[in-house]
């Protein structure tokens, strides 16, 4: 259990933005009614025209904020509150004691003002620690007694990569008896690609509407986890805590950065509008090689099932499905340094002829490297202990080498600490060396961006690259760390992940590429070209490694690729300079799809496949200027015409007519239908041509 301790909620207003009712502690700011407790200035009630009741909590249960502190808890209601209005600000403020067991007091400060976007709410904390004890960790925001203001199923908690239903189902599995302490809370960790909670943004609500919440901080941490608890007593009664596990030491003070709250009218697209702009402003557009930014995907190869004469062969097969890119997995004998290519798939001459052929006929070639562990022989060099690294083993005719196991023996190697200046000198010269004789491009495994000083060395080791090939590729693996710091520097990632819900991802970020990891289902080839993920093909033998086929050895693989590359050729710009709608040009859902109310794991341990289910109606849309790409995938059991509730008017300009042009497979129109002169808030009824299972349709609509 966690020690939640609570203090309050602090309001403030703009005359312009802001009425007050003769009701005590109701306030309306931007829109958003706001009701606080007058005897303790707990949040009690939330709401929103369009939107209704978001929050109704009882007073001896409301709050904002809470302490875990050590040497006893305390409830901060009970302490007298300093409330002050300046201006456009209204603090209210604590301090509070434990003589008993510490001395100094710890001095609370909560926030809230409207945003000058005129729908925004913005809250913030600080929290002075002058007392002699630490503060273990801050709760902020903690809201409790949020409501399903949609349906129950429709109600999405939507993250930047994943989303769940929170009010869907029984709060506790039904027939069964489970332990009770695993089931009090649903987390939700920061990570950058293995979980959902990749970006400092959520959204709750439905497509009719609901609320985008985001922190105003870049590349700090730590980041805050995200927790939720649905209540037993009563199941529409969801608690959502953001999470700050940072110790205030004694003495030191902690601020929270700002949390807008943006209540939107549609889906999530609407209300990360906010956010996608600060994005835009802390991390300006930066450029990455023309193929992966419009490139359709790449394909990885495990090199120990070819060699290196034949990648021409591989790359020209590639090309022929749209495919630009090949990422070579053991090419090497990892744990050297300076590399060493792998005796048994040639010489080094060998290898640097295919890269250079391969490059002849269009297709790049990535070299995927493993800089961090490495051969115990090198441990003195670099002052490091032996044997730390996990053995990973891949003979896919032993044991899995997670870990050492009685097939596996000792690794024989070590983990290098990123930070290592002498390890770092030595990677720059050995890229170097390789970018000079004509393999330039990396993909770096296990892409550790604990800190921005490992990112400046790799912009070192990218601009010494990019000397002898300004069009190389530098793509990893984001397992730990933040994706704020990764995206300074990666085009791709390369993670052990297959489909992803990452339009929010997209819609505000957008690089590095997040790659999708596919064998050969033709739906999945589907989904992640609608969703603009980026393909990672890995066409296997039955009982062999990932990436031990060519493509045109999995006809189902081969037929859908050729199908979505001159689609995305056609409507490249939608994906390149367009923005991410997911299926927020929705106005209802097009099929019940329910997400189970899980942890934030996208896959658990890792290369534990996730649990994701297909929608039978798939819909993804984009906005370019004054239009839209809808792309509809059938993924029922029938042909059937599928139906889409619209309201363009969140979109396109309304009262003005609407042309919505039926596409074929090869981007043509079909037919034309003129919509009447929208009005704001009015739907539109459109239906596909009649798809087949597994068959995509298109629909472009335009002013």
């Amino acid at each position: 259990m966690l020690p939640w301790i609570r203090t309050a909620i602090l309001v403030s207003c703009l005359p312009a933005t802001v009425s007050i009712s003769a009701r005590a502690g109701h306030l309306a700011l931007n829109g958003m009614g706001i009701d606080l407790d007058d005897k303790t200035g707990a949040l009690i009630a939330l709401s929103h025209p369009h939107l209704g009741e978001i929050l109704k909590e009882d007073p001896a249960r409301a709050g904002l904020i809470g302490l875990d502190c050590p040497g006893g808890v305390f409830d901060p209601r009970s302490a007298p509150a300093m409330i002050v209005q300046n201006d456009q600000t209204t603090t209210i403020s604590w301090r509070f004691s434990r003589a008993a067991t510490s001395k100094g007091d710890v001095e609370t400060e909560v926030a809230i003002r409207p945003s000058s976007d005129g729908k925004s709410v913005i809250l913030s904390c600080r929290v002075a620690n002058r007392s002699d004890q630490p503060v273990a960790r801050v709760q902020f925001p903690d809201f409790r007694g949020l409501r399903p203001f949609g349906g129950r199923d429709e109600m999405e908690l939507r993250f930047a990569l994943g989303v769940v239903n929170p009010f869907a189902g029984p709060v506790r599995p039904a027939g069964r008896a489970p332990y009770y302490p695993p089931f009090v809370w649903r987390s939700f960790p920061p990570e950058p690609i293995y979980q959902m909670n990749t970006l400092r943004w959520l959204d709750l609500g439905t497509l009719a509407g609901g609320v985008s919440v985001f922190q105003r901080k870049w590349i700090e941490e730590p980041r805050p986890a995200i927790l939720t608890r649905r209540s037993e007593a009563d199941a529409d009664d969801l608690r959502m805590v953001w999470q700050h596990d940072q110790a205030i030491a004694p003495g030191a003070s902690w601020e929270s950065g700002e949390f807008w709250l943006t209540p939107h009218a549609g889906g999530w697209a609407k209300g990360i509008e906010p956010y996608r702009h600060y994005v835009s402003e802390v991390n300006p557009p930066r450029s990455v090689p023309r193929r992966i930014r419009e490139g359709l995907g790449f394909q990885s190869l495990w090199m120990t099932a070819f060699a290196y004469w034949e990648l021409p062969r591989i790359a020209r097969d590639a090309k022929a499905h749209g495919i630009d890119e090949l990422n070579l997995w053991v090419w090497c004998e990892y744990g050297n340094l300076p590399m060493k290519t792998r005796p048994g798939c040639g010489t080094e001459a060998e290898l640097l002829a295919a890269i250079r052929q391969c490059r002849a006929d269009g297709v790049n070639t990535t070299l995927f490297v493993n800089l961090l562990s490495l051969n115990d022989a090198l441990a003195p060099r670099y002052g490091m202990r032996p044997g730390n690294a996990a053995n990973w083993n891949f003979d896919a005719g032993r044991a899995p080498g997670a870990k050492a196991s009685p097939l596996s023996g000792p690794s024989g190697q070590f983990n290098i600490s990123y930070d290592n200046k002498l390890w770092r000198d030595d990677v720059g010269r050995d890229l170097r060396r390789w970018a000079e004789a004509g393999a330039g491009s990396f993909c770096w495994d296990v892409f550790q961006d604990t800190d921005m000083d490992f990112i400046e060395a790799v912009r070192g080791f990218r601009a010494t690259i990019q000397a002898a090939d300004p069009e190389a590729t530098f793509a990893g693996e984001p397992a730990y760390g933040n994706i704020e710091r990764a995206t300074q520097v990666l085009d791709y990632t390369w993670n052990w992940v297959d489909y992803l819900e990452a339009s929010p991802y997209i819609n505000a970020l957008g690089l590095p590429r997040l790659n999708c990891n596919i064998e050969s289902d033709p739906r999945v080839v589907k989904m992640a070209f609608a969703e603009n993920l980026y393909l990672n093909l890995m066409p296997k033998i039955p009982d062999e490694h990932n990436g031990t086929r060519m493509v045109s050895q999995e006809p189902a693989l081969a037929a859908a690729l050729l199908e979505v590359a001159p689609l995305r050729r056609k409507f490249l710009p939608y994906f390149t300079d367009g923005v991410a709608l997911g299926e927020c040009v929705l106005a209802k859902p097009a099929c019940r799809y329910v997400r189970e109310n899980l942890s934030g794991e996208i896959g658990g341990a890792l290369f534990r496949a996730p649990k994701f289910e297909f929608p039978s109606v798939f819909v993804r849309s984009y906005q370019l200027g004054n239009k839209l790409l809808i792309i509809v995938l059938n993924n029922g059991e029938q042909s059937r015409e599928i139906e889409l509730t619209c309201d363009l008017s969140l979109w396109l300009p309304a009262g003005r007519p609407w042309r919505v042009h039926h596409l074929d497979l090869a981007g043509g129109i079909i037919r034309t239908e003129t919509l009447p002169r929208g009005a704001n808030g009015q739907t539109s009824t459109l239906r596909t041509r009649s798809l087949e299972p597994v068959e995509l349709g298109l629909l472009e609509v335009e002013q």
